[in-house]
């Protein structure tokens, strides 16, 4: 009678995996301090004890990582309007995946109305398309992430992340407050008043804690924009949004430009919060300095409540925007009239946003970097915050009053 085959002697001191070539079983050794994925390293997909049909695939799977490019469109259904501007409109999506998979995501459709012809829109789309994919690579976190730019019967559409949260110009409303008032607990909402939230003159304002985190994470992210050789252009309040996470996002990429590049077609800043630059040349773009008066002006809204400049005469008529940059220039010498006083007696916050807006460019800071870490930047306010024993956890009560809101 034929003796049955002796197994293979196991190794020891070692990881061991049994597979099968042909009918025989073979061992296979892993020194036990080897991180390492065994089942590739110790079998290939010929030998594996299996179907034939997952033999199949599993050649279908190699192929795949041998190809130079993979077709794969996203089915993309449209759920409901986010916003809509001068540039087109942003929807809430989903990208639909295989299995069940979601992913919410924003899309902006581009609207070609107002380009004139066929051709003006598509070199346009092509310019806003290389200023987001150069923005796609840098993936920082305070930036809105671009993750598709594509074309759908010739309308551009740009597919980014969606974020859960709202903007500063949503949340600077008097109503802001008088929902917290008529949703919150009543000790929640007195402590949010009192770190977080408070009136002013013309809208809530923000603690200024709160709105110094707001403003060091825009510094950082404009840093990011401006080492890439990337002028944002058009911050203001509505263009900064806080995530129920408490992270804080810049967002609409509409007006940003490659500053030291051939001009951009047409500038599409906000009057409002232009440097004033700007303002007094309309066919001058946007630079890493403009970005700066811009984050400027918003911290002063946030800190005072108002916007710190009239934008009608006294005949009812809106402001030129000569006038407005008149405005802009003086404002260095009106801080004491719009701040609260509180925010006057910090002689550092003072300086900082003296520099952040300063008319004359050589007296206004000269890098974001330089507005996060000088002597009169946003980190010396901070440590005169700590040896004040004024700190708190901003970014765990940002997160926090988000999280409670649900407008």
């Amino acid at each position: 009678m034929e003796q049955p085959k002796p197994e293979p002697s196991k190794p020891t001191d070692s990881t061991v995996i049994i597979h099968r070539t042909g009918n025989e079983l073979e061992y296979t050794a892993i020194p036990l301090d080897r991180n390492t994925n065994l089942l590739a390293e110790t079998a290939n997909a010929s030998s594996i004890n299996c179907g034939e049909s997952v033999k199949k695939l599993v050649h279908e799977y190699l192929d795949l990582l041998k190809s130079k490019t993979i077709s794969n469109p996203e089915p993309l259904s449209i759920e409901y309007e986010l916003g809509k501007g001068s540039q087109g409109v942003v929807y809430y999506s989903k990208c639909h995946g295989s299995d069940s998979f979601q992913l919410p995501v924003a899309l902006k459709f581009y609207c070609p109305e107002g380009f004139g012809t066929k051709e003006k829109y598509a070199e346009t789309m092509n310019f806003n398309a290389k200023v987001a994919s150069a923005i796609a690579q840098i993936q920082h976190d305070s930036l809105l992430s671009v993750r598709n730019w594509f074309m759908f019967k010739d309308i551009r559409v740009m597919e980014m992340e969606w974020i859960d949260g709202y903007d500063l110009a949503r949340l600077m409303k008097n109503s802001t407050i008088d929902w917290m008032q008529k949703n919150l607990p009543e000790d929640e909402f007195a402590f949010r008043m009192n770190v977080v939230i408070s009136p002013g003159k013309h809208h809530p304002a923000l603690k200024t804690g709160i709105a110094l985190t707001i403003i060091r994470h825009c510094l950082d992210a404009l840093s990011a924009l401006h080492e890439h050789g990337i002028a944002h252009g058009d911050i203001k309040p509505a263009n900064i949004m806080l995530k129920r996470t408490g992270g804080v996002k810049i967002i609409d990429y509409g007006a940003t430009i490659f500053y030291q590049e051939t001009p951009p077609p047409e500038n599409l800043c906000t009057p409002l919060y232009a440097a004033p630059e700007i303002l007094q040349d309309r066919k001058k773009r946007p630079t890493p300095l403009s970005d700066l008066s811009s984050l400027g002006y918003v911290l002063i809204e946030l800190l005072s409540g108002q916007i710190p400049f009239e934008i009608f005469k006294s005949d009812g008529t809106p402001v030129t925007y000569e006038d407005l940059a008149d405005q802009k220039i003086t404002l260095i010498h009106r801080l004491n009239e719009i701040l609260p006083n509180d925010v006057q007696r910090n002689s550092k916050l003072v300086n900082c946003l003296t520099r952040l807006i300063h008319p004359d460019l050589n007296s206004r800071f000269q890098s974001a970097k330089e507005a996060i870490v000088s002597e009169d930047g946003i980190s010396e306010i901070y440590r005169s915050l700590v040896k004040g024993d004024l700190v708190s956890e901003y970014d765990e009560d940002i997160k926090y009053w988000i999280r409670s809101l649900r407008f």
